[in-house]
């Protein structure tokens, strides 16, 4: 994924925090999904007026993890969240 993408969450799911996990509802694919710390943080980013970049930059300043490492987690996660299509196309 291109270094200026912009993932944005999709508008028709539900997010609930429950007991400090974050827990999103796709109704349209019949779908929860429990997302971990790293993996939160990450969702709550996706505004579609962050890029990958930005969020791997405060994700590095909030967990205290290298540039590298934080690049890698949010690259993955916005992966996977694409694959479950909680983002917008």
């Amino acid at each position: 994924m291109a270094q200026n993408y912009y993932p944005k969450r999709r508008s028709d799911v539900s997010v609930r925090v429950v007991e400090g996990e974050t827990v999103v509802l796709d109704r349209q694919g019949e779908l929860i999904h429990q997302l971990n710390q790293t993996a939160s943080s990450i969702w709550d980013r996706c505004d579609g007026k962050s890029t990958l970049e930005e969020i791997a930059n405060r994700l590095a300043e909030g967990f205290d993890v290298d540039s590298e490492t934080a690049a890698r987690d949010v690259a993955s996660v916005v992966g996977q969240l694409h694959s479950l299509n909680l983002l917008e196309p």
